[in-house]
């Protein structure tokens, strides 16, 4: 009587191990589910934030390029038009080249410097420039009311959108410039243009909680590029 006791007990204990075995697992996932989604979620923002950062990227060369071959002296006119003005031309054509991501004018913006770099690779002039009696003369009457600082840049929030929008200013001083182009000593006397775009990026999933540093809810990003601008070299630099 008692071994038949002791096999009922046996078989019992058998057949309820399969159901603990499913209840394990099932909290085990339980708790294991929620890091996996925040690996996936963070995977897939990394992802999209490169991919963006790589968009505008090729804006900036889009409009640095073709700014190379415009004339400076067109900063000249008041016109607020894309195609009579230096500076609102390079905007433009990055603006036109961030495909399949939003510009927000009011938080995003583009900024557009040029310079004349002398044979010694110093920058003798920066433009645009501020008006007298605090700006150079390098280019009579070729001043930026909107200007108060020689570091920064034309703004396509302060001229264009102005209304309520945060513009930003270039994050590559005279001296970093100059500092740059000291690798390149017997580099002839030219001019150079910078195109830069900040951008707002948040988080397209939000599934990532706010407070880590590694994947935090808003990012500015910041992309460049400098292209040679003839129009912008020295008087007198030609052979």
């Amino acid at each position: 009587m008692q071994d038949r006791i002791i096999q009922k007990l046996r078989q019992l204990s058998n057949r309820s191990k399969p159901h603990r075995e499913r209840g394990q697992s099932m909290v085990e996932m339980a708790l294991a589910f929620p890091i996996l989604l925040l690996i996936m979620a963070g995977t897939l923002e990394v992802g999209k934030y490169f991919n963006d950062y790589l968009t505008i990227l090729d804006a900036t060369r889009e409009a640095a390029r073709y700014a190379a071959d415009g004339d400076l002296i067109l900063a000249l006119e008041p016109s607020q038009k894309c195609d009579d003005n230096f500076y609102h031309q390079a905007a433009c054509l990055a603006k036109q080249n961030i495909y399949g991501i939003s510009f927000n004018e009011l938080t995003d913006d583009v900024v557009v410097s040029a310079f004349s770099v002398d044979a010694t690779g110093n920058v003798v002039a920066r433009f645009p420039q501020t008006c007298p009696p605090h700006g150079p003369s390098y280019l009579p009457n070729n001043c930026d009311g909107l200007v108060t600082s020689d570091d920064q840049g034309w703004s396509y929030c302060a001229h264009i959108t102005k209304n309520g929008c945060q513009a930003a200013a270039s994050r590559f001083s005279t001296e970093a410039v100059e500092a740059m182009l000291a690798n390149s000593p017997d580099s002839p006397a030219t001019g150079l243009v910078i195109v830069e775009i900040y951008r707002h990026h948040h988080q397209f999933l939000g599934l990532v909680p706010p407070g880590m540093p590694i994947l935090p809810q808003e990012v500015v990003m910041h992309a460049y590029t400098m292209m040679p601008l003839p129009s912008a070299a020295p008087p007198n630099s030609g052979p």
